[in-house]
């Protein structure tokens, strides 16, 4: 008997690395994320990542999303922001040419990043740049 994944449009990651009132709660970001999906009538699966920083990709839920990517469970990944994915620029590097040959597309909404246009990409670029830049002492 083969068993065979749900296949999905898009993955919603989520991350915060601690409780405090600074920054959207985990809550909040999926919410955000569960809305836009709605407005492109897409299908998701949700991976969320309490109390991990964002300063490597060792984190259950990450993991998780990264092996379900190369199993073709999904087709876009969708975040809040793009610091909540990585705030290292090597990492973020790295993920960004792995989702492009696996097809899959990235959307952070606070950002309004299209990754399918070259000034997309570039603009994404800069602003891991700034993420890893600005890494709170977690």
């Amino acid at each position: 008997m083969i068993i065979q994944k749900k296949q999905f449009d898009a993955a919603i990651y989520a991350r915060k690395s601690r409780a405090t009132e600074k920054g959207e709660s985990i809550e909040n970001q999926i919410n955000r994320c569960i809305a836009y999906c709605k407005t492109k009538e897409r299908t998701y699966k949700i991976y969320k990542d309490n109390n991990f920083s964002g300063k490597n990709l060792d984190r259950p839920a990450f993991r998780e999303l990264i092996h379900d990517a190369k199993g073709g469970v999904f087709k876009t990944l969708i975040s809040y922001r793009l610091d909540r994915v990585t705030r290292s620029l090597n990492d973020f590097s790295t993920l960004s040419g792995e989702f492009s040959n696996m097809g899959i597309g990235t959307v952070f909404l606070k950002e309004s990043f299209d990754t399918s246009t070259p000034m997309g990409r570039a603009m994404m670029n800069i602003s891991a740049v700034f993420a890893q830049e600005t890494i709170a002492k977690e």
